[in-house]
């Protein structure tokens, strides 16, 4: 009786991983290339105020119910697990958001995000658009955000940089972030 239960219990295992790697295998059909193919970017001073992820050229359009999620870690993730650490720090639609020249422009003040530390950008399914079809669940690779124990001269090229940014964000695209 252990036996058939022990069996049962190990071919209803083996049967939601083999459907687990076929729906995996699934989305990769007709997918563009990643979606980070680039460096994030945060910007902001005391807070980030807004990030900039570049993406394959083949998305050209936002859809208009992209959700973004925004996680934290103290710590650089080294392995699987500590995925499980992170701390959603808030979402942000589509009116925070545009995708202009290969590059997601994400306007992060509302969330309210200064502590120093790795921040991961979740970009949710069906978030971005191209001929029809739609992207899968993504995830940046963390970025370390740092200003409070930059040095005085790496502060000062911080706040230029910071500035420079929102002068060309709104002469090229008409909004800061």
């Amino acid at each position: 009786m252990k036996t058939r239960k022990l069996l049962s219990v190990l071919m209803a295992v083996m049967m939601l991983f083999g459907c687990l790697s076929v729906s995996a295998s699934a989305l990769e059909i007709n997918l563009p290339a990643e979606l980070g193919e680039g460096v994030v970017k945060f910007r902001g001073l005391a807070t980030v105020s807004s990030a900039e992820i570049p993406v394959a050229a083949e998305y050209t359009e936002l859809a208009a119910d992209a959700v973004f999620t925004v996680y934290y870690s103290a710590e650089k993730e080294e392995n699987i697990l500590d995925v499980l650490a992170r701390e959603e720090k808030g979402t942000i639609g589509s009116g925070d958001a545009y995708l202009k020249d290969g590059v997601l422009h994400l306007n992060l003040k509302g969330l309210g995000l200064e502590a120093e530390g790795y921040y991961y950008i979740t970009v949710g399914g069906g978030a971005l658009k191209y001929e029809g079809r739609y992207n899968a669940t993504t995830t940046t690779e963390g970025v370390l955000y740092q200003f409070e124990s930059l040095a005085i001269g790496d502060k000062l090229a911080s706040i230029f940089d910071f500035i420079a940014g929102i002068i060309i964000n709104l002469i090229g695209n008409g909004k800061t972030y």
